[in-house]
C-alpha cells in the first residue's frame, strides 16, 4: 500500500511503519491552513489545501466549499491523544469528529489521515491509521485512499 504521513518532527525509518514518506508540517505550510473550526475558513475554503482544524464543529457550508475546491480536512491522530485530558472530553471530540467525517464522506470532501506526531513515540503505522479512521465510520478502502493524498497535495 502506498502511504504518506504528516508529522511535526522528522521521523527516521518511516518505511518500517508502512509509509513511503512522511512530510514535515513546517515544510508544507504553504499547502495547509489551520483554523479554530470549519466556520472560520471563509473564502480560504475555496483553495485546494489541507485544512487542520482545532475543533470539528459542524459547518455544512464550509464542508461543501472544501469539497467543491478539491481541498481536504486532516484528521490527525495526535488531536485525540492529549495527556491529562479527561476521558469524557476525548469522547466528545471523537463524537464530533465522527459526525464531521460522516458529512465529509456524504458531500465529497477529502479526508487526510495523519499521525501529526510530535515525537517518535507518537508515530502510528499506516495500518494503525486505517484502524483509527474506522473510529469515525470511514470505510477501510476510503481510509487507505486517504493515506495517498498527502503526495497529491504536497508534491
Amino acid at each position: 500500500m502506498e502511504a504518506y504521513d504528516i508529522s511535526i518532527v522528522h521521523v527516521g525509518n518511516i518505511g518500517s511503519l508502512g509509509f513511503a514518506k512522511a512530510y514535515k508540517l513546517e515544510n508544507v505550510k504553504n499547502r495547509t491552513y489551520r483554523a479554530k473550526n470549519a466556520a472560520q475558513l471563509g473564502s480560504i475554503a475555496k483553495k485546494p489545501l489541507v485544512f487542520f482544524l482545532d475543533s470539528f464543529e459542524l459547518d455544512l457550508p464550509a464542508i461543501r466549499e472544501v469539497a467543491k475546491s478539491g481541498g481536504a480536512f486532516a484528521f490527525p491522530a495526535s488531536y485525540f491523544s492529549v495527556p491529562g485530558e479527561p476521558p469524557h472530553f476525548v469522547a466528545q471530540k471523537l463524537g464530533m469528529a465522527r459526525q464531521f467525517a460522516k458529512l465529509c464522506l456524504k458531500y465529497g470532501a477529502r479526508i487526510v489521515l495523519c499521525s501529526l506526531s510530535q515525537n517518535e513515540f507518537q508515530c502510528l503505522s499506516a495500518h494503525e491509521l486505517v484502524l483509527f479512521a474506522q473510529l469515525f465510520g470511514i470505510p477501510e478502502q476510503v481510509a487507505k485512499a486517504s493515506l495517498k493524498l498527502p503526495k497529491l497535495y504536497f508534491e
